[in-house]
């Protein structure tokens, strides 16, 4: 048993399909040119074909112009892919950099809130100690805790935007 929705559209379908087949012949005859000239008794005759030799008429329709050189053509449809990979280099490349541009952007955040951090650390009152590459620790002097806050300073000017 069919879905009465289904067959509805199955009917559709095959009437629209039946009507294409049955305009198909149409559109042909409707590409070529249309003449119009009068016969021996008078009568006015609409051919797709040139009367005879020396009857006078007229060509009411035009068919469509000849097709292009194919090689024309692919010369065409080659620029237009050339062109088409080119703006698709010119995207891809504009999203490289902005994926890029935000990357830094994230990167000059954190190093910023590092300096920060360590501004505030270093700005704090007491002894201040930090370890060195062989994991021995050592106390910092005034004259490093001071170098040290001129570095965080200059890298808050330098990420700090």
């Amino acid at each position: 048993m069919t879905h009465p929705e289904k067959s509805g559209i199955s009917r559709i379908l095959l009437l629209t399909a039946g009507f294409l087949a049955l305009t198909a012949p149409l559109q042909q005859l409707a590409a070529k040119d249309v003449y119009k000239w009068v016969n021996d008794a008078g009568i006015v005759q609409y051919t797709q074909f040139p009367p005879p030799q020396g009857i006078e008429s007229i060509k009411v329709r035009s068919g469509p112009p000849p097709a292009d050189n194919p090689a024309n053509i692919n010369a065409d449809l080659e620029a237009q892919v050339e062109a088409m990979d080119e703006r698709t280099e010119d995207r891809e490349t504009a999203v490289r950099k902005s994926e890029m541009e935000a990357e830094i952007e994230r990167i000059s955040r954190e190093n910023c809130a590092t300096a920060r951090k360590n501004l505030a650390e270093l700005q704090q009152g007491g002894i201040k100690r930090y370890r060195t590459g062989d994991g021995s620790v050592v106390r910092m002097t005034e004259e490093g805790r001071q170098q040290r806050i001129e570095e965080a300073n200059s890298q808050i000017q330098e990420f700090c935007k």
